[in-house]
């Protein structure tokens, strides 16, 4: 593990009703180093800090109880064979009321300050309940939750000092001479006020 390593974390969450697993992808970058660990327990321990995170900030405020947040997974995309499980308990969304169309979600747009599609990216919720949408408007106070909790995203502090910061990241982009993977560190991150389609999220 060092400082600059690149962690892609996948947040795994589960329809109850069927048990069917829905992911979300995110990278950090390690940009400040506070523990010594091995590198995959530095991967455990960044997943279970980050299901803290979400558990907190998404699923005892906004999601619907048809959801249970169940695990984070990590690994250092430079190191692959280095990975971890967060710890943690699985987290059930705490909002109790019907769902919209499972196709459609909010979502998160991250901006890196930089133009182009290689600077900039998105991530889909879980859909909202009827009651926190009007006409496919997002209604304002979970609107506030969730950029509250997206915001909350952006960097975060282990207790043992390690910083983390979400990142643009793609494989296909390395520095030609020394291989190291390039990416972007997010500088804003928003959620639109109606939600989005979402295609490949059909049940």
């Amino acid at each position: 593990m060092a400082v600059n390593d690149i962690f892609h974390a996948t947040v795994v969450w589960e329809y109850i009703s069927t048990g069917q697993e829905i992911t979300t992808n995110l990278h950090y970058r390690q940009t400040v180093f506070g523990s010594f660990l091995s590198d995959s327990a530095q991967c455990e321990n960044m997943a279970t800090l980050l299901f803290n995170v979400v558990k907190t900030g998404y699923m005892d405020t906004v999601a619907n109880s048809a959801f249970r947040l169940m695990r984070i997974e990590s690994y250092i995309v430079n190191k692959p064979t280095f990975f971890g499980v967060s710890t943690n308990s699985p987290a059930t969304g705490a909002w109790v009321a019907e769902m919209t169309p499972f196709q459609t979600a909010p979502m998160l747009h991250k901006t890196t300050g930089l133009r182009g599609a290689s600077y900039r990216g998105r991530n889909y919720l879980l859909p909202v309940s009827e009651d926190q949408q009007d006409a496919g408007q997002i209604a304002s106070a979970v609107l506030t939750a969730v950029n509250t909790f997206a915001n909350n995203l952006l960097v975060y502090t282990t207790p043992a000092g390690d910083e983390y910061s979400l990142t643009i990241y793609s494989p296909t982009k390395s520095d030609p001479a020394t291989g190291v993977f390039l990416d972007n560190i997010v500088t804003d991150i928003v959620t639109r006020s109606f939600v989005k389609s979402q295609r490949r999220r059909g049940l």
